[in-house]
């Protein structure tokens, strides 16, 4: 059934994503997709993960994508088998040939082939990034020779006066015409100042300027309040200080007769000891010394 399927996309213009994820496919089923990859030029994304194809199947397939250039992504991760160290080399070996796979979906185990697929892929990326801007120059270039067969069609020139200008396209402002212009604002007459009639002086004199104003005495109301208040409030101030507290001494105790026989037990030594004779009352057989 897979093979009749993969047979069937040989000659197929139409079907751009391909995937036979996780449906049991083998060997075999990689060989036909091999073929099928080299007259195929639709298919841009195929998916053959979860399956049982072993490394042989996939270095087929890859030995095939020199053959095509369409293929963008192809995922093969998660096989029964695993492909080993030398599927992986011969991978990354057969990739160099291609120039159109931007993804691959498979976890590479040694470092040395993940890093030669990365770098390859990168190319391949960059390649793309260029074809696509000669593309963008390409198509600018044709609207510009466009442009200039339609200004040279609406002049109705001679045939001979064209090639003599040598194809001098003038700017796009002389081209355009000219915007219209906005209606001048209405003159405007400048406002003559008033002239008011000018005041006759009269040659009376004037009663009041002789009149000197006395001066008024200072208000002492005022400032004799503010100085009752200023002392009102420096003593509430003094009344907020308290004094210093000083270091008390500790109140002399006497010392008894106890005090004073431990105070000199504390001091004394063995060799200020001196010698004091025992009482009477005190003596007897067992502590004389004779």
């Amino acid at each position: 059934m897979l093979i009749d399927y993969v047979n069937a996309l040989k000659k197929n213009k139409h079907v751009t994503k391909f995937s036979i994820a996780n449906t049991g496919a083998d060997e075999n089923v990689a060989y036909t997709l091999a073929n099928m990859l080299r007259e195929n030029r639709s298919i841009t994304t195929l998916n053959i993960e979860s399956n049982f194809i072993t490394g042989k199947g996939i270095i087929a397939i890859m030995r095939c994508l020199q053959f095509n250039e369409t293929l963008t992504e192809l995922r093969f991760h998660n096989q029964r088998h695993m492909l080993g160290h030398h599927a992986e080399m011969e991978v990354s070996r057969l990739l160099k040939a291609n120039n159109t796979l931007l993804k691959m979906g498979y976890h590479f185990e040694l470092p040395g082939p993940r890093m030669v697929v990365t770098n390859l892929l990168t190319r391949n990326l960059d390649k793309q990034r260029q074809n696509r801007m000669e593309e963008q120059k390409q198509q600018q270039a044709k609207d510009q020779e466009q442009m200039m067969a339609r200004f040279k069609n609406s002049l109705n020139l001679p045939p001979g006066l064209w090639e003599m200008l040598g194809d001098y396209l003038p700017a796009m402002p002389i081209m355009q015409p000219y915007p219209p212009q906005a209606p001048s604002p209405p003159l405007q007459l400048k406002k003559q100042p008033v002239q008011f009639p000018s005041i006759q002086k009269n040659d009376q004199p004037n009663p009041l300027k002789d009149i000197q104003l006395k001066k008024a005495p200072k208000n002492r109301v005022a400032k004799s309040t503010l100085e009752q208040n200023e002392k009102a409030n420096l003593k509430d101030v003094i009344k907020t200080l308290k004094p210093v507290p000083r270091r008390r001494q500790a109140p002399k105790v006497d010392m008894t007769p106890r005090d004073v026989l431990l105070n000199e037990i504390r001091t004394s030594n063995v060799a200020y000891l001196k010698a004091v004779p025992l009482p009477k009352c005190l003596e007897s057989s067992e502590t004389s010394l004779c």
